[in-house]
């Protein structure tokens, strides 16, 4: 009789390639989770900065302002010394 010992695979192998796969799919989990993390504290870092922002954006426009204000000055002060 004739031993068949030519299977399609192998159970050593194909148990191999289930626990890489498993240990793949943790990996994966950890990394979105750690990925989730980061953007989570960014998100919260933002939101703590966005009053800041709308701040800096008033105190540049007022500095805007008084930049025109004193170059008028400026320019009203060199046509007094003119005359």
């Amino acid at each position: 009789m004739e031993e068949n010992n030519h299977k399609w695979f192998d159970p050593r192998i194909n148990s191999a390639f289930l626990f890489g796969l498993f240990l793949q799919a943790i990996t994966a989990f950890i990394w979105v989770g750690a990925a989730s993390q980061r953007l989570q504290s960014l998100e919260s870092r933002f939101d703590a900065q966005a009053p800041l922002n709308e701040r800096m954006a008033r105190l540049e426009a007022e500095m805007s302002g008084a930049r025109q204000s004193l170059s008028r000055i400026e320019n009203r002060l060199d046509n007094e010394v003119k005359k």
